[in-house]
């Protein structure tokens, strides 16, 4: 798959509540990484995206959760 995936605003948001639930101590960050990458992997498997293994994967969702939280 060449080139990057532009962020939809449901994955957006999915982030965004993740990092939420870390900031309040809710999950614990590196799981929660984890489960946002599979979470996101397989919503685009479900919609018949080919995807290779740097699509939205966990060392992508580490950096972009942590330009979020860079936001707040």
């Amino acid at each position: 798959m060449p080139g990057r995936t532009l962020w939809s605003e449901h994955e957006a948001a999915l982030l965004l509540c993740a990092l939420l639930d870390v900031l309040d101590n809710k999950l614990d960050r590196k799981d929660t990484i984890q489960k946002v990458s599979q979470m996101l992997r397989t919503m685009a498997k479900n919609q018949g995206k080919v995807i290779d293994d740097a699509y939205r994967n966990e060392a992508g969702i580490t950096f972009q959760m942590y330009g979020l939280e860079g936001v707040f």
